[in-house]
């Protein structure tokens, strides 16, 4: 005997589960495939549009640098302060952080398909907070740069900014666990510097 259950409004899926439990009149691999398929839409359309979405996603990003530009120069950076040996430091600062990426190979200027045209503008260390006493609690490190990166091959300027800047903080005898002279101040400033750097010039790629 079959018992139709009209009464109740249930999907497809759940009638003939419902129906194959009590009389075993649906076989297992009809039932699969009738109420799998939903399941097997539902999962192939979130695929569908996920696959859309990150394509749109590509094809919206692109890359900062033309395809072209494999290479880049990085002449020794001017120094406009009075500060000995600054102009060395972050020309080491920029080559390293290049290198450590590893997208742009380093080569000389008249080989390279990009160069990149730093300057110093501004370095200072001054106090940066005082105690009660009016004594010097830490310091401040303040590097200031202006840079450009120019595509060699079509002669022309990719991205500029003549007021990079960018710090770092320490505290004499290094209580904090931080940087304790200005030297080491000077360095994390000229890393962070070149990692922004790096970061500008391949944004997206």
């Amino acid at each position: 005997m079959v018992i139709l259950l009209r009464g109740w409004m249930r999907p497809a899926g759940r009638m003939l589960y419902t129906r194959r439990t009590m009389r075993g009149l649906i076989h297992p691999p009809a039932l699969t495939r009738i109420t799998g398929r939903p399941t097997f839409l539902r999962r192939f359309g979130g695929l569908a549009v996920g696959l859309l979405v990150l394509g749109c996603s590509y094809s919206f990003s692109g890359s900062s640098l033309p395809s072209h530009v494999k290479t880049i120069a990085i002449p020794t950076v001017e120094n406009e302060t009075l500060e000995p040996g600054l102009s060395q430091e972050v020309t080491t600062g920029l080559i390293d952080a290049f290198v450590k990426d590893g997208r742009l190979k380093l080569a000389s200027e008249r080989q390279a398909n990009s160069r990149l045209e730093a300057r110093i503008t501004g370095y200072e260390s001054k106090v940066r907070n005082y105690d009660a006493g009016q004594n010097p609690v830490d310091y401040i490190v303040v590097l200031t740069m202006s840079l450009a990166l120019r595509d060699q091959v079509k002669s022309r300027e990719l991205w500029r900014d003549d007021a990079i800047q960018r710090t770092a903080v320490y505290v004499p005898g290094g209580a904090t666990g931080g940087a304790g002279t200005e030297i080491e101040a000077r360095a994390e400033a000229i890393a962070a510097l070149a990692t922004d750097v790096v970061g500008r010039t391949m944004e997206q790629w």
